[in-house]
């Protein structure tokens, strides 16, 4: 074979490889996606050492309580 078609069938090799590592990807991504609402129950990274109010306190144990009533961490 020529130089052109071995790089060719080595290119299509590579792109074929590219997608199949995608699509490993995308279903590792999916398989360890976090449910839409969990998101409420994470802090930003900008308040990591910010004291919290009382009402945030508040707020945030009775998110983790209906949380934990609907199920979302399996304790129910």
């Amino acid at each position: 074979m020529s130089k052109t078609k071995l790089k060719k069938l080595q290119k299509l090799e590579e792109e074929r490889q590219k997608k199949l590592l995608q699509v490993k990807s995308i279903e590792i991504l999916q398989k360890h996606k976090i449910s839409e609402d969990a998101y409420s129950l994470l802090h930003a990274s900008r308040t990591i050492g910010q004291v919290e109010t009382l009402e945030e306190k508040r707020r945030l144990v009775y998110s983790l309580d209906i949380a934990a009533v609907q199920g979302w961490f399996g304790y129910s």
